[in-house]
């Protein structure tokens, strides 16, 4: 798992002192408990579907992602990007944020131009930030991958919707020649193995290109 260290590691855990001899129930940090829920409710998503970017042979629960997915391709010249919508899937536009959603509402991506082709590390940042924020979502894998053509770090997330729903987040911020793109893909714990298979399409046929 690769992690920048330059944007801000997870804190180390607190070790209690030792030299009391009194007792007390171990405090677990919210991170911990977290990855607790995730190695109940399955693997971590974000490797299943970039796993073609980790060595190693991939585990038989993850052999689903690899179903054929058909697809249209879509065009966005203002954004600069190009990309593969699965069939059933919708997408709209509001205040210059490109969304798109599953057939079923369980998974969906929102991509938006976030800042300049430098802006990869700031733009990041800024995200974890808010998802901790908003969705008082707990930071459980980060790792690098490829977000169609360009090389990111992709952080996986653990929160809560406003009705208390438990909900992934995969954060990436993608540079381009051109720009950075803040793309944040949201699912439900356990998406099924054919909707793991759209989003892998999805995020994997991205391109980029200038913008008109």
């Amino acid at each position: 798992m690769a992690t920048e260290h330059d944007e801000g590691a997870s804190p180390e855990h607190h070790k209690g002192d030792s030299g009391k001899r009194r007792r007390r129930l171990p405090h677990i940090p919210p991170q911990a408990l977290a990855f607790v829920g995730v190695l109940f409710a399955g693997v971590l998503i974000g490797w299943v579907i970039f796993r073609d970017d980790e060595p190693g042979p991939a585990p038989a629960t993850t052999t689903a992602a690899d179903q054929r997915v058909a697809a249209d391709a879509r065009v966005y010249p203002k954004l600069g990007i190009t990309l593969d919508l699965p069939k059933g899937w919708k997408t709209s536009f509001r205040q210059s944020v490109l969304t798109a959603v599953s057939r079923d509402q369980t998974v969906s991506v929102a991509l938006s131009a976030a800042g300049g082709a430098d802006a990869g590390q700031r733009v990041r940042r800024a995200d974890r930030n808010e998802l901790a924020r908003l969705f008082k979502a707990s930071e459980i894998s980060r790792h690098r991958a490829k977000v169609g053509t360009a090389s990111t770090i992709v952080t996986e997330l653990i929160g809560r919707t406003r009705n208390r729903q438990p909900i992934r987040i995969l954060s990436m911020g993608a540079s381009s020649r051109w720009r950075t793109y803040s793309i944040q893909a949201f699912t439900v714990l356990r998406p099924t193995a054919r909707r793991i298979a759209e989003l892998r399409t999805l995020l994997a046929s991205v391109r980029y290109r200038q913008p008109q």
